[in-house]
């Protein structure tokens, strides 16, 4: 494994590269996309909820097949493939309900991997000498390049652009697959009884709950934040948003790989929550595009903390032989539902109260969220 060593590090940060640039695409893009196919918020919010509906069921599928069977490396590729095949059934639809049932089969194909590839970093990690972080980094990386260019290429040719970009990013991924290593073989017998033990525990319990509050602002950054920049004219701004956003992840990440041990997770993931409400309260008072890229350097201190330090806390609840389960759970807990709660609420509030009310809900739930890590560290959970 020492001679592979640089070999699997490159495909790991390739890996994490190309699913954060599918990722950026699902941001910058996919909302100016339905908005011009004339769907109103609450519809783009259901799109949205209709994603995690069926990643919900994919990731919790996959994430045991994959553990059961030690079979990440198939199951990537099998993704990136349908990935390809979803995108292509796209361009001639115009219809809110094919593209909503379409979208949901994309979620099924594109959730699942990323948490696959970061369970398999956390894996090589220990095993190659490096830290999680140093190699999660190229997510960000790859998140921020790419939401320049799709925004770009977005705001020069419109909606054409979706279909072929999306194809390409995903065959880019695909390419990284034959060159994996096995980092799933030598490890312990997958026994469900133990995990379902591990899972009911108070402290499991709390911490997903806590992890699905926190996802609320997540997803209505998510969500709406592109559509907020396009109505206060900012669209020609909007790749440099999630450029900005995603690039002051990179030093927190690099800090954290280096530094990260010396701090408890629990005071860091409360902290990373009370900034996620502060980023909510003052993006729901912003009307100025610029302000909001001002504002958008809070990503910096909330997701950038947060998900890193979610997983260091992960490896503490879940033993390895359970860590693509455990990464499936985070991610349904993360994207599945907090994306059915957040997509329908937060477009109805959109329509009814104004751009402001999502917003507010996200603050309210992220000030809950930073309390009770606070109750959890107390408590002894960390």
């Amino acid at each position: 494994m020492t001679r592979e060593k640089p070999h699997q590090v490159a495909v790991l940060r390739g890996l994490q590269f190309t699913g954060n640039a599918m990722f950026s695409l699902l941001v910058v893009c996919m909302p100016l996309y339905f908005a011009e196919l004339g769907f109103s918020r609450l519809e783009i919010g259901s799109v949205y909820a209709m994603g995690p509906l069926m990643a919900t069921v994919s990731n919790l599928l996959l994430g045991l097949v994959a553990d059961k069977a030690k079979s990440i490396r198939l199951l990537l590729g099998i993704l990136f493939l349908c990935q390809i095949a979803v995108f292509l059934a796209l361009a001639p639809l115009r219809q809110f309900a094919a593209i909503a049932a379409l979208m949901g089969a994309f979620y099924f194909f594109q959730a699942p991997a990323p948490p696959m590839v970061d369970s398999l970093s956390l894996l090589a990690s220990d095993r190659l000498g490096r830290s999680f972080a140093s190699i999660r980094v190229f997510a960000s990386i790859g998140f921020a390049l790419c939401a320049v260019l799709y925004g770009y290429l977005y705001a020069e040719f419109g909606s054409p652009v979706v279909v072929p970009a999306g194809c390409l990013t995903a065959a880019a991924a695909l390419a990284f697959v034959p060159f994996l290593g096995n980092f799933q073989a030598n490890l312990r017998r997958f026994d469900f009884s133990e995990l379902w033990g591990i899972l009911k525990q108070r402290k499991t319990v709390l911490f997903f709950v806590l992890v699905w509050l926190v996802s609320v602002p997540h997803r209505v950054n998510e969500s709406f934040l592109s559509l907020r920049m396009q109505e206060i004219g900012g669209q020609g701004l909007v790749g440099w948003l999630w450029l900005i956003a995603s690039a002051s992840e990179i030093p927190v990440m690099l800090l954290l790989a280096r530094f990260g041990h010396r701090l408890k997770e629990l005071p860091l993931l409360s902290a990373a929550a009370f900034f996620y409400m502060v980023r909510m309260l003052l993006t729901s008072v912003s009307d100025s595009p610029w302000a909001i890229l001002a504002i958008s350097l809070l990503h910096s201190v909330t997701f950038g903390i947060f998900y890193v330090t979610s997983m260091r806390f992960m490896t503490h609840l879940l033993p390895d032989q359970f860590r693509a389960t455990g990464q499936a759970l985070f991610v349904t807990v993360w994207v599945g539902l907090g994306g059915l709660f957040t997509g329908p609420m937060a477009g109805w509030l959109y329509d009814t109260f104004g751009a402001a009310a999502p917003f507010l809900l996200g603050a309210g739930t992220s000030l809950t969220a930073a309390i009770g890590f606070l109750y959890a560290h107390v408590r002894g959970y960390s």
